[in-house]
């Protein structure tokens, strides 16, 4: 039998909004899901966090620029078996441009 089940998730957001109408919001999350799946040779459960931080400005009635950073830290035993480093962490940074039709 083949199947992953989330042990736990949890997450805190917190937006304000500014007085030049620009947004800014964080987020952070907590995820643990387990494998209940030939773990002796491919475990593919995992444990991590995430740390999310936005910024939204609208730059006229049709267009908002947003920036976004993420920053993922996770646990995942089945990556040693492709020689990778159990413990992994990511960061990515976006810059969009949102156009209201």
């Amino acid at each position: 039998m083949w199947w992953m089940s989330v042990s736990s998730s949890a997450y805190v957001l917190w937006s304000h909004r500014c007085d030049n109408g620009s947004r800014l919001t964080g987020r952070f999350d907590y995820f643990a899901a387990k494998d209940h799946s030939r773990r002796q040779t491919d475990d593919n459960s995992e444990t991590g966090y995430a740390a999310t931080l936005a910024w939204l400005k609208p730059m006229n009635d049709h267009l908002d620029v947003a920036v976004e950073a993420l920053h993922v830290v996770s646990d995942r035993p089945a990556r040693a078996t492709h020689m990778l480093a159990v413990q992994q962490a990511q960061t990515q940074l976006q810059l969009a441009l949102k156009m209201h039709l």
